[in-house]
């Protein structure tokens, strides 16, 4: 079985050859990249991608886009069955899309660590229980999805994703408490922990300046820290089915471009009269769930 996959490698790799431009400098490139396809294939042998491999036009590959002879995008949609996510995949070092939501994977390999392209990676609702501390070198990520997995802990090297990175989903997982790294990564305008077990917030929450929305829903907070009323940039904010929340700061009636804040009604008894004012002067939408 082992030969005749390596056989109809050597086919593809072939009329791969015969298809192609000649300049040297993409083809022996094209060829990894075809070679790391079909490893996530083969890794996965009860996969429903429906991939030809057969066939050498990999742009032909559903959910596989291709620019200048690389793959630039991989989408990998829900009940594709992929279990599994080889380390060949280390060798598409062009991708600046990497989509692979809704399957069953468990981990994720440090070789993602070469893809120092990426911009956007979604490996939301899988059953991963760790990160890789190589995902530190994706540096470019604009947008990064890890919710709905396993997940207890975030590495330390994340705070190099700083410069970069605006969105951080990793909601419905199960940290129990706030890592302290994304406080570190000041630059962000988007962040879900929305059912995370999450009890407290740091005050170093204030240090993400930038954000527009804070989701911190399901969780089992009393509180939330006085800090909170710093991001002046917050838009939305979403605290409910927070069943033990007993009080509010009076500094969230700073939060002056304040849109929207999805509670419970009985989270009302408790606004700071600070904060009424603010919603009502603001016409802020008050979302009830």
């Amino acid at each position: 079985e082992s030969i005749m996959k390596y056989l109809k490698y050597v086919v593809v790799c072939l009329l791969f050859l015969f298809s192609c431009s000649d300049d040297e400098d993409n083809t022996p490139t094209s060829l990894r990249d075809i070679d790391a396809l079909i490893a996530i294939d083969s890794a996965n042998p009860t996969n429903t991608l429906g991939w030809d491999t057969n066939d050498p036009n990999i742009s032909n590959w559903n959910g596989v886009e291709v620019k200048n002879g690389r793959v630039t995008s991989l989408i990998v949609g829900e009940d594709k069955v992929i279990n599994v996510l080889p380390p060949e995949i280390g060798a598409l070092t062009e991708l600046d899309t990497l989509v692979v939501f809704s399957n069953s994977l468990t981990q994720i390999p440090r070789e993602i660590g070469s893809l120092t392209k990426l911009q956007l990676l979604v490996l939301s609702r899988n059953e991963i229980t760790s990160l890789p501390e190589e995902m530190g070198l994706l540096t470019k990520l604009v947008s990064l999805n890890v919710g709905d997995n396993r997940l207890t802990a975030i590495p330390q090297r994340f705070e190099e994703l700083e410069d970069n990175l605006k969105e951080f989903r990793v909601g419905n997982n199960e940290l129990s408490t706030y890592p302290e790294v994304l406080s570190e990564l000041t630059n962000l305008t988007v962040l879900s922990l929305f059912n995370t077990g999450l009890k407290e917030l740091p005050n170093s929450i204030q240090k993400l300046s930038e954000l527009e929305q804070l989701f911190l829903s399901r969780n089992e907070f009393t509180t939330l820290p006085k800090e909170i009323g710093m991001l002046k940039k917050l838009e939305i904010l979403a605290f409910d089915r927070n069943e033990s929340l007993s009080s509010l700061p009076i500094e969230m009636g700073n939060l002056e471009s304040l849109e929207e804040i999805r509670v419970v009604n009985r989270h009302r008894e408790f606004f700071p009269k600070k904060l009424n004012d603010l919603l009502q002067k603001n016409s802020v939408r008050v979302v009830i769930n």
